[in-house]
């Protein structure tokens, strides 16, 4: 390891920069240091979180003592205050006890701390401990190799003094080369196909008293076992073939032994060889017949194998090779053939040569002839034309011999035909793998699924109750379904499991996002444990999906859209690599769908992994009434579930955590990398838990019962839930504000809010379902045009589809369950549909990411908690800040390089910039070199559409889009979605590049009746003019709050159009909490207003600010109520807020935070009426 030359100043370390530096160190401070640190530091904790002495341990986490927000921030000033050191405001959540803070200050303030405690730096290094890789399998042995021992090949020996190798059998060789075929393939092909060869797994099979085996595996689908030429690696052997039989086939890639890390035994024969391949097709958990492909000494070994075990070969395709011995050891005839193509020599150049010898007395005086005539699997036969090492007579002695086998003859081809012919070539494989016969049929790839179900008559009812009674259940408030569901999937997780542990949830929009969160959590806790590792993702899925959604242009596991996450087929598969890695490697390994899935496999996986710093991950499809993750004994860390907790009617997944990880997501501000405000989690939630309730609700003991019954009645057995199987940090958050109370009788843009033992109020509700309301809460008229009407057969999404065509002038649509998946598959699309070999992302710094393939395009320049934890990212996008004086020469000289596929914006920059437009230069520039430049143009519409008062906000600006994303206006309160709207164009290119990834686009993701939902709501603001009516009552609301601002200059300024309006605070020169958290406190007050409280939505990057985003159908007087309930914050000024904070505080019993706000108001720097 490395030491830095330089510490960082304080203000510069961030948290993770500090875990960085702590690995890097070769030298620790004397003991005496840390031993006086830690208890200075002990004392300081203990005053602050009024803790006994005896009750404290330094390695329990402080969260466990009642830590928040507020604690942290008094202890970081009491810090400062004693040693003269700042410290970011989130260190005591990512190092989250007493011990790791102190290794942390150790490592970034040791000459402080040293100076403080007057003592000499360590003179001794202490070397840094290495975490030691898994071990592996117990059961699998690994043989010493046995000493090689070759026999000489006269005809085939450079001189006896020069080296075995390539270069000398090149000179060897009696001819001279030939020159270049005019089909030699182009270097720039076999260099884009490198990519795809790094995709594959190379899985070593370690066997008791056997030499090890090795194979390549690559692609999902139906297996097909590849047997390549003498000692060729499979990089070599099929580059030209991965990519197109991988698209639907799930390949193995044989090595023979001496090629790779296939052991060389001292002698064996072909039988031996076919023994191997029975060996590793069990170890794969594969006995059904599969399609056995054999290139020149692969072709014998594939007749082999079909003579000796027919009942596991599906149909035979031999390629260049022969039935018997005959010339089969003329090297130099073959080296000829190879020097054909100095492309292949080149590429050849690692061939183990030296392994050859061995060979001899494997090819022998073999003959299979009088045998073929047993073979009755389809057969077909391919030769080169013009192969002089193994002619085409000697197919046709093959094809003679085998009843009714197919013989194809390319003309022009030589040995080299699987490299120089590779189109044609490759052709006449896949045609051969399409016609084989399975029991269920033809091979061909299966149809893209569509997971969503029609809608039940209960779902109809359901909704039609849910409307009826105005509930709602936005993701930032504490819901009782949410809780409800929480609570029983932490009781079904622990069911039957041999050491069973509580569980948190955290609810997401769909399978693909509580995926991508719980791999990303994964990351981030591997990241605080080891800074400097890779951090790296194993999956298991025999399905390709989600190789292709990680990866969608086969670039390979390190160039990915999401890189470093790579995927296998087999628990085998994940078992054989964890060998040698461990958490400085790999973050988590995740089962989603495995060949060789059983509760055993599944036990055996977790059970390795415990202990090891990796975490494991199971998915749990909970598409068979029976989970299998109910058959488990052991408790995996991470739990994932999809849409089917819903029974697959509307957009849902959540995953889970155990209470074994240390979870680094349970304190604001990380409860935003799994809360994106823009989804409304009620209805699906409520879905879900009836769903849960009917499978389960027999076995279901009964004090949960009783506990799911208290939660339904009652704000305060609600929060417990959340507190205990929720985000703890949030629910904290949320009481502290008021935010825990029970959001009920939701219509149009007011609500009730419960609390028990308290009467109801009503409130003007500008944030519980935030941008997703353009008709307001529940609009009744659901119930008649969706609820009643709703036809299970009907394609609503067709429809709804050529509605926003009309609309955007853009034809073709694909389904997304939220803001997030509709960014995720507009970037996907835009790199598959990109002109030309382009794959660079041109985006602007300031829009937010909440998953790994959305975060490609996102980045604060202040605040970039939504990449650091989760790298590595995606590598080539580029980002501009559009603030920095040198922007627009940036931006035009990336938009004229040649390079940039998408270029992908947001015309009002909502989130991280707090709707600050983008400037209209920089869209001019983009505009004006699209033809020069070539790029795709793509606008993300999710939180702008509708809110702004134009259907596009973009309209004026960009003439012509190439793609739209649109999301949060659509759900109409009710059911999260989104929607890709992009040009023909687009759709050809990306169908020829990838067709199964834009097949999965197309349909996965269709909700019918979330698309009847969004149908009724754009017509119905269609007819009430809506659009016309958001530009007139956003101008008047906007002109209400400039007119405060003049009259309080606590506001800095008023942003935004339509009604999307931001208002955002001056707060320079107070304290550091009042700076970093006012906005909270704000929030809070203003919703407690008892003379009409109003929830408004604070900006999760700049606290400082407050957004509005009442429904399109907004009336005056409604504004009137949100402008008079604001005045009288701002009459109060930040001592008043700040005083009436802390006496609610201290009705809820929580005196330490009271005390703690009220000693904030001596300290004021700024007032309202300043």
């Amino acid at each position: 390891m490395n030491q830095p030359t330089r510490l960082p100043i304080a203000s510069e370390l961030s948290a993770s920069e500090a875990l960085r530096l702590l690995d890097a160190l070769e030298t620790t401070p004397p003991a005496d240091v840390q031993t006086q640190l830690l208890a200075e530091l002990r004392e300081l904790v203990l005053g602050v979180l009024k803790i006994a002495p005896e009750d404290f341990s330094p390695t329990r986490p402080l969260m466990d003592y009642g830590l928040d927000s507020i604690a942290s921030t008094e202890i970081g000033t009491l810090f400062t205050a004693r040693f003269g050191i700042t410290v970011p405001p989130t260190v005591f959540f990512e190092f989250q006890d007493l011990t790791s803070f102190c290794g942390y200050l150790l490592s970034s303030h040791r000459a402080q701390l040293e100076s403080r405690y007057a003592l000499a730096p360590a003179a001794v290094p202490v070397p840094v401990a290495t975490p030691a890789p898994v071990p592996p399998p117990r059961a699998a042995a690994q043989p010493q190799p046995a000493p090689l021992q070759h026999e000489a090949i006269a005809q085939a020996s450079p001189a006896a003094s020069g080296p075995l190798s390539i270069e000398s059998l090149w000179q060897a060789s009696a001819l001279p080369s030939e020159p270049a075929s005019s089909d030699e393939p182009a270097q720039a092909l076999l260099d884009s196909q490198l990519a795809t060869c790094r995709q594959a797994t190379r899985l070593q099979l370690l066997r008791p008293d056997a030499p090890r085996l090795e194979c390549a595996t690559y692609g999902a689908g139906r297996p097909v076992l590849l047997l390549g030429g003498l000692v060729m690696q499979y990089d070599v052997m099929w580059r030209l073939q991965m990519q197109a039989l991988g698209a639907r086939h799930r390949l193995l890639m044989f090595h023979l032994p001496g090629c790779g890390a296939a052991e060389l035994p001292a002698r064996f024969s072909i039988d031996d060889l076919v023994a191997d391949l029975v060996d590793l097709l069990d170890q794969l958990n594969i006995h059904e017949p599969i399609p056995v492909i054999g290139y020149s000494f692969g072709g014998v070994l594939a007749q082999a194998f079909a003579l000796a075990h027919p009942e596991r070969c599906a149909g035979l395709c031999i390629s260049v090779s022969s039935p018997f011995s005959e010339g089969a050891s003329d090297f130099p005839v073959l080296m000829r053939e190879l020097q054909k193509s100095p492309r292949f020599m080149t590429l050849n150049r690692g061939w183990n040569m030296p392994a050859l010898p061995a060979y001899q007395q494997v090819i022998g005086d073999f003959d299979l002839r009088p045998r073929l005539s047993s073979l009755k699997r389809p057969c077909r036969i391919i030769c080169g034309s013009d192969d002089a090492y193994q002619p085409p007579a000697y197919s046709a002695l093959i094809a003679a011999a085998v009843p009714h086998a197919e013989l194809i003859e390319v003309a022009g081809a030589g040995h080299l035909l699987g490299f120089t012919h590779h189109e044609h070539y490759n052709q006449l494989l896949l045609e051969f793998l399409a016609s084989l016969p399975t029991p269920e049929g033809p091979v061909e790839p299966p149809p893209p699924t569509r997971i969503f179900r029609p809608a039940s008559t209960q779902t109809l009812e359901t909704l039609a109750d849910y409307v009826r009674q105005g509930e709602q259940g936005h993701c930032a408030i504490l819901s009782a379904p949410a809780a409800q569901t929480a609570v029983l999937l932490n009781h079904l997780s622990q069911r039957g499991k041999r050491e069973p542990g509580d569980y948190r949830a955290y609810f997401m929009t769909s399978l693909e996002e509580a995926f991508d969160a719980a791999l990303r959590l994964a990351r981030h806790h591997a990241r605080n444990r080891t800074p400097d590792g890779a951090a790296g993702l194993l999956l298991i899925d025999a399905s390709g999906y989600w190789a292709r959604y990680f990866d969608p242009l086969q670039r390979g596991e390190h160039d990915a859209l999401v890189p470093g996450v790579r995927v296998v087929a087999s628990i085998a598969e994940a078992l054989a690599l964890l060998a040698g890695q461990g958490p400085r490697e790999l973050a988590a390994v995740a089962c989603v769908e495995a060949a060789d899935a059983s509760p055993q496999a599944c036990d055996e996986l977790i059970a390795r992994l415990a202990g090891s710093g990796i975490l494991s991950l199971l998915v749990e499809p909970c598409a068979d009434p029976d989970w299998p993750l109910l058959a488990l004994r052991e408790s995996a860390d991470l739990l994932v579930f999809g849409e089917g907790l819903g029974g697959f009617q509307a957009p849902l997944g959540a995953f889970l955590v155990h209470e074994r990880v240390n979870n680094p997501w349970l304190m604001t501000p990380n409860e935003s990398y799994v809360r994106h405000v823009m989804s409304n989690f009620g209805l699906p939630l409520r879905l879900a838990f009836d769903e849960l309730m009917q499978r389960f609700a027999p076995g279901l003991p009964g004090d949960l019962l009783r506990q799911l019954r208290r939660i339904d009645g009652s704000s305060e057995a609600t929060y417990q839930a959340h507190l205990r199987h929720g985000n703890s940090g949030y629910a904290r958050i949320a009481r502290m504000h008021g935010f825990a109370a029970r959001f009920h009788e939701a219509r149009g843009v007011r609500s009730r809010l419960r609390v028990d033992g308290q009467p109801s109020r009503e409130i003007i509700d500008c944030f519980v379902n935030v941008g997703t309301c353009p008709r307001g809460l529940n609009p009744e008229d659901v119930i008649e045009q969706v609820g009643a009407r709703h036809d299970p057969g009907h394609d609503y999404w067709q429809e709804l589809s050529a509605l926003l065509g009309e609309r955007s002038g853009l034809p073709r649509a694909l389904p997304a369950s939220s803001n997030v998946t509709a960014v995720e598959a507009a970037l996907t699309l835009g790199l598959l549909g990109a002109r030309g070999e382009r794959r660079k992302l041109l985006c602007f710094s300031g829009g937010l990411g909440f998953s790994m393939l959305s975060a490609a395009s996102s980045r604060n320049e202040t605040f970039d908690i939504f990449r650091q934890p989760f790298e590595p990212l995606h590598g080539h996008t580029v980002f501009i800040d559009p603030q920095a004086a040198d922007a627009e020469a940036q931006l035009q000289a990336h938009l004229l390089s040649g390079e940039i596929a998408l270029v992908w914006f947001e015309t009002l920059q909502v989130d991280a910039n707090a709707a600050r437009p983008l400037p209209p230069a920089l869209i001019a520039l983009i505009e004006r070199h699209r033809e020069a430049g070539g790029y795709l143009v793509g606008v993300d519409e999710t939180q702008t559409n509708l809110m702004t008062g134009r259907f596009l906000h973009s309209e004026t600006q960009v003439t012509r889009p190439d793609i739209v994303a649109l999301g949060s206006a659509l759900c109409d309160s009710l059911l999260p979605m989104g929607v890709v709207l992009y040009r023909d164009d687009l759709e050809q290119r990306a169908g020829q590049r990838q067709p199964r990834r834009l097949a999965d686009l197309r349909e996965r993701g269709i909700v019918q009746l979330g698309a009847h939902i969004a149908l009724n709501c754009l017509r119905a603001l269609e007819r009430d003019d809506a659009l016309g009516q958001a530009r007139a009552q956003g101008e008047y609301f906007k002109q209400g709050l400039l007119a405060l601002q003049g009259e309080f200059p606590l506001i800095r300024e008023v942003r935004g159009e339509g009604l999307l309006l931001t208002v955002q605070l001056d707060l320079a020169g107070t304290p550091a909490f009042v700076e970093r958290s006012f906005g909270y406190l704000f929030w809070g007050h203003l919703l407690r207003d008892p003379q009409g409280g109003v929830a408004a939505a604070v900006c999760p990057i700049y606290n400082d600010c407050l957004r509005y985003l009442p429904p399109l159908n907004i009336d005056r007087a409604a504004i009137d109520l949100i402008l008079a309930n604001l005045r009288r914050a701002l009459l109060r000024g930040i001592d008043g807020v700040l005083d009436e904070c802390a006496e609610y505080n201290r009705t809820l019993g929580d005196t330490r935070t009271a005390d703690f706000l009220a000693g904030l108001i001596p300290a004021k720097k700024k007032g309202a009426t300043l």
